[in-house]
């Protein structure tokens, strides 16, 4: 968790991530989020849309074939995208400030790796599997789903896409971003700290190699 300090005087860059899946965020919400964002970020806000990996929750929890869901979620984000763009529009933002990209738009080589080290420690059916897996059934639970073991290893696979965007700077256009605005802390971000700790998962931390600790700020709307 950072600093709110810290993040309030400008030393960090800031991004948000849209979660397609968190009712939370609203036009509303994402309006005031994205003004927040501009105001403390150090030289430039990251709005960061994810929905191709979205498609793999669209399966998971709700059933939908694998075409059927990445079509949603192209389509999701493209929407998504617009009222970004509309929101930025009427308040007048910096074009120069803010940068709106995709989740393929930041999937680097070191991404990638990372991506690869968190799949091998989830393989490995132990600690880190039982956490990833707590993740993900909270989640379901709280949308009224049921449970099965082939459909919470599928969801699996979202948190282990989106991990690396929490223990390293998100890098986008070659800037980097630091800081991710959140509205809300859970069980995700206590495995980040387990993580980033190097306390657990045995050499977990070293093989990920990480250049620049991210990290999470929650923030009120």
């Amino acid at each position: 968790l950072v600093n709110k300090q810290d993040v309030e005087c400008g030393k960090y860059n800031l991004w948000i991530g849209l979660s397609f899946g968190n009712p939370w965020f609203s036009k509303e919400n994402l309006r005031d989020l994205i003004e927040l964002g501009i105001k403390y970020t150090k030289s430039k806000l990251l709005v960061l849309l994810t929905g191709e990996i979205h498609a793999i929750n669209l399966v998971a929890l709700d059933k939908i074939k694998k075409e059927k869901a990445i079509e949603i979620s192209i389509n999701e984000e493209l929407i998504r995208r617009k009222e970004i763009e509309g929101i930025l529009s009427e308040i007048g933002a910096d074009m120069n400030k803010v940068t709106v990209a995709s989740y393929s738009d930041i999937v680097s080589e070191n991404f990638v790796m990372q991506r690869k080290a968190f799949e091998g420690e989830f393989e490995k059916r132990q600690e880190f599997y039982n956490e990833i897996i707590a993740i993900v059934a909270e989640y379901f639970e709280a949308r009224g789903r049921t449970i099965t073991k082939e459909r919470i290893d599928l969801a699996a696979k979202y948190v282990i896409n989106e991990l690396p965007l929490f223990v390293d700077a998100v890098n986008c256009g070659g800037q980097s971003f630091n800081v991710l605005l959140y509205p809300g802390l859970g069980k995700i971000d206590l495995l980040v700290d387990k993580i980033l700790s190097g306390d657990y998962f045995g050499d977990l931390k070293v093989r990920l190699k990480i250049v620049d600790i991210s990290g999470i700020a929650s923030v009120t709307i």
